[in-house]
């Protein structure tokens, strides 16, 4: 699923709002939060990756990750998801790069039901990374803007 906007309209926020839902926490095995620069390599994204998956649920990683090689953390990444229901967010993703080419045969369903939500601000990220599930976050119309702001605010 891609959640996309130019900017500002809070796609990360409601996208974290989910992710460290109660529910989400209970459904998921696995779950990793990977914010991403427009600078990012693949080699970074899955040191992440890796990273997150094991500090948010508590295990150790065995090896240096900084000086693991690509196909190493390929088959670190694989083992870990295998069988498990994950959710994966890659927020504020500028470019695709091929990572979808790289990371796919990592990231397999296994039909456990598994899922990988892209926030962006690039239209066409949001169309290349997932096709058929786009989200495209709206401003609100003053007068609903006005409402929202007065309901909460007094």
């Amino acid at each position: 699923m891609s959640v996309w906007e130019w900017g500002g309209l809070g796609k990360t926020t409601l996208v974290n709002d989910v992710y460290r839902s109660q529910e989400v926490k209970r459904y998921f095995d696995r779950r990793a939060w990977v914010c991403i620069s427009q600078k990012c390599t693949v080699e970074d994204l899955m040191r992440r990756l890796i990273e997150d998956l094991y500090n948010e649920n508590r295990d150790i990683l065995l090896g240096n990750i900084d000086t693991m090689p690509c196909d190493t953390m390929v088959e670190v990444l694989h083992a870990y998801l295998q069988q498990k229901r994950y959710l994966i967010v890659l927020d504020d993703m500028w470019h695709i790069n091929g990572w979808f080419d790289e990371l796919s045969p990592v990231l397999v369903d296994s039909k456990c039901r598994s899922r990988i939500v892209v926030t962006t601000r690039n239209h066409d990220v949001a169309y290349l990374a997932v096709e058929s599930r786009v989200l495209e976050l709206r401003p609100l119309q003053e007068g609903d803007a006005w409402i929202l702001f007065r309901n909460k605010a007094f």
